[in-house]
């Protein structure tokens, strides 16, 4: 008796464990590699481009292979709430959309200047949204953007996701963020966050745009119109408030101590008729920024630290020579400040504390805040702010003097 009972027991748990009662096979989820957020009138427009798997297994939808069907499938979704389009995806696409391998986010300017705090939302309140996400914005259509193809690469939000990754690495001039340090910066105390600019240069018209769609794309040597990263949006909590250019976006990136291996352009004198320049590849960057009071006023005290190599000169100089090199380091470093104070214009023009200078003042003078937070842009306006920069040239480079240079000594001999 007891073994019958033991076997049907067995029976019955082996029925129980016999799989995921809410399992989805792979051939039935549309895996998203880009979105896109617009919004009018009529609500949110949700953009989804999602990845194409016959495309990919076979080895078409790119430059390879006879192809039939790009890698990439783009619809849209008009709902009230962008959760709702998520749902409503299934009145037009058959596979189930499934964003936790989301790649990029755009959002249209429309969104932008409405709110994304909705965005936000989505993303924190749902477990298959994932927080790191990057964010771009778009001055026009966030689904235009997600429709073009950009090659060489087969998926274009793979591809966008890539050119961010890559200008952090070698540039900075606008500074990356994603969805979960978007978030942060827009309850701080500044409230003030950015995203880069995406849009479509080149020649555009209506047939080369049908054109970047298709296929024929990848049978160009250079296609007319690419995807580039053109600026950086300045966001006052989830708001846009307007645009940094490159030079502004890099004064951004000394402030708040996000260079990496940035080249920098200086000149070789003091001298503005001078057109000679030598380039400095930044090997490390320390930025601290340190508040003091000065009557009932702040000072922000921004001290960066440098150290890199010459790879490039045009300077007719001896590099041999350490008093050479101590005369390009204040040229450097002069460079270097102008950068900055550009990006402090900018700050105040837009009125926007995207520099994070808030946060520090609070930690430093925490009974002041009380008073401060609710006029702190007007203070913000107000505030000195004090630029220290110490610039080191480790190595000039393999030859002492520019190559112009020798090549003008060797005609006098």
């Amino acid at each position: 008796m007891a073994r019958v009972l033991l076997l049907t027991i067995s029976i019955v748990m082996m029925s129980l464990l016999s799989g995921c009662w809410n399992r989805i096979e792979l051939n039935q989820l549309g895996i998203v590699n880009a979105a896109g957020v617009d919004y009018g009138e009529d609500g949110w427009n949700i953009t989804y481009q999602t990845i194409v798997p016959s495309a990919m297994a076979s080895g078409t939808g790119g430059p390879a292979g006879n192809t039939s069907q790009p890698a990439v499938h783009v619809f849209s979704v008009q709902a009230k709430t962008i959760h709702q389009a998520w749902n409503l995806s299934s009145l037009e696409n058959p596979r189930r959309i499934f964003v936790a391998h989301n790649k990029v986010v755009v959002i249209g300017k429309e969104a932008a200047e409405h709110g994304i705090s909705e965005l936000l939302d989505y993303y924190f309140r749902n477990t298959e949204p994932r927080e790191t996400v990057l964010m771009l914005l778009c001055e026009g259509q966030a689904s235009e953007i997600l429709k073009q193809l950009n090659p060489p690469e087969k998926l274009p939000g793979t591809s966008l996701a890539d050119i961010v990754d890559e200008e952090k690495r070698m540039l900075a001039y606008f500074p990356s963020t994603n969805v979960l340090e978007f978030a942060l910066r827009m309850n701080s105390d500044s409230k003030g966050a950015w995203m880069p600019i995406v849009k479509l240069a080149g020649s555009r018209s209506e047939h080369r745009e049908t054109e970047q769609q298709s296929l024929e794309v990848y049978k160009m040597t250079s296609p007319p119109i690419k995807t580039v990263l053109s600026g950086l949006g300045i966001f006052q909590s989830d708001k846009f408030a307007g645009y940094f250019n490159h030079e502004e976006g890099l004064g951004l990136s000394w402030i708040t101590g996000r260079i990496r291996n940035t080249e920098i352009p200086f000149p070789c004198s003091p001298n503005a008729k001078d057109s000679n320049k030598a380039t400095f590849l930044v090997i490390s960057s320390k930025t601290k920024a340190v508040p003091t009071k000065e009557d009932d006023h702040y000072v922000m005290h921004l001290k960066v630290n440098i150290k890199g190599n010459l790879v490039e000169s045009g300077c007719p100089l001896d590099l041999s020579r350490p008093k050479v090199i101590k005369e390009l380091e204040a040229y450097l470093t002069k460079e270097v400040e102008k950068t900055i104070f550009k990006a402090w214009s900018g700050i105040q023009r837009l009125k926007v504390d995207a520099a994070g200078f808030a946060d520090k003042v609070h930690r430093k003078f925490p009974s002041d805040w009380r008073d401060l937070k609710d006029r702190w842009p007007e203070e913000l306006n107000r505030m000195k702010l004090d630029v220290q920069v110490q610039a080191k040239i480790k190595r000039p480079g393999l030859i002492q003097k520019s190559f112009d240079q020798l090549q003008k000594e060797k005609e006098t001999k």
